[in-house]
């Protein structure tokens, strides 16, 4: 049962770190033929995308960048957060050589996927109430062997009876 409850508290973070790394294989895949070079921000655009049944709000950084091969493009990048990003900031621009202008960008953890960042800041919230829960059920378990421990267990139950009682007996 306690190593049920332990999964149990530890199965969400390994969950969320897994998509986790399963969306961030497009970026790493992309990254992994790409030129680097700097580009400056020239603006944010926020936009909502309906389908006739949801709608999703969409957050597109225009960026104006200089290429290796010495060509001056603008184009956009998709991002999960605009958090930092404002007009003029310098960011990094990764570009692949055949499509230059279909580009990411580099400046910061918010600045990615927006299911990257989530899934990061979720899975590590339940990795702390995960390993937070081992260290009690450690704890728990530590206690339960050491006899002066569980004496004082003890000694509480019975305190905590006793009072329990006398305040039975005192109510009208």
């Amino acid at each position: 049962m306690k190593t049920l409850f332990l999964v149990l508290l530890l199965l969400p973070a390994v969950l969320c770190f897994g998509l986790r790394h399963y969306y961030m294989e497009e970026e790493r895949a992309f990254e992994r033929d790409a030129e680097r070079v700097p580009g400056k921000v020239k603006a944010v655009h926020k936009k909502t995308h309906f389908d006739g049944r949801d709608s999703e709000d969409i957050t597109t950084v225009e960026v104006t960048y200089l290429t290796k091969d010495a060509a001056a493009l603008t184009a956009e990048a998709q991002v999960g957060y605009a958090v930092g990003l404002s007009a003029g900031k310098t960011v990094e621009v990764l570009y692949r050589r055949a499509e230059p202008t279909k580009i990411q960008i580099r400046a910061g953890f918010f600045n990615r996927s927006g299911k990257v960042v989530f899934l990061t800041l979720f899975g590590g919230f339940w990795l702390i109430v995960g390993l937070a829960g081992v260290g009690l059920a450690l704890r728990a378990a530590n206690a339960a062997k050491d006899p002066a421990a569980r004496e004082r267990l003890e000694r509480m139950r019975e305190d905590l009876r006793r009072e329990q009682a006398e305040r039975e007996h005192r109510a009208p």
